[in-house]
């Protein structure tokens, strides 16, 4: 169970902090004191990194909510509902990951979760 979760802006760590899952996960019903819906205000990109098998599919599940959408490369190495990673497509796949989260960004769901 993560009660916290790492966020870094830089692959080398330089700038981290630590949030709690209930700052990414908004309540989606609580309004602010203007009357506008918090979800409505603010959108969220999520990126989760992590060693193979360490929760990320499963975390991302978690913090997706009804509105979010999951952008991740590895589903693009799906043929006929099994999965077969290749490195030759490695690039294109994570260009076409890019282009999924970009459009998911502009459409305004939250979280997208890369």
């Amino acid at each position: 169970h993560h009660d916290r979760i790492t966020v870094s802006s830089s692959p080398d760590n330089q700038l981290t902090r630590k949030i709690n899952r209930d700052e990414m996960v908004s309540n989606k019903d609580s309004m602010d004191q203007s009357g506008q819906r918090k979800d409505e205000q603010e959108k969220k990109l999520i990126m989760l990194r992590g060693l193979p098998g360490s929760g990320k599919t499963t975390l991302a599940k978690q913090l997706c909510g009804e509105n979010g959408v999951i952008c991740s490369t590895d589903d693009f190495f799906i043929e006929n509902a099994r999965y077969i990673f290749d490195p030759m497509k490695l690039s294109e796949n994570h260009e076409k990951n890019k282009e999924k989260a970009t459009q998911a960004m502009m459409e305004g769901k939250t979280p997208v979760i890369i």
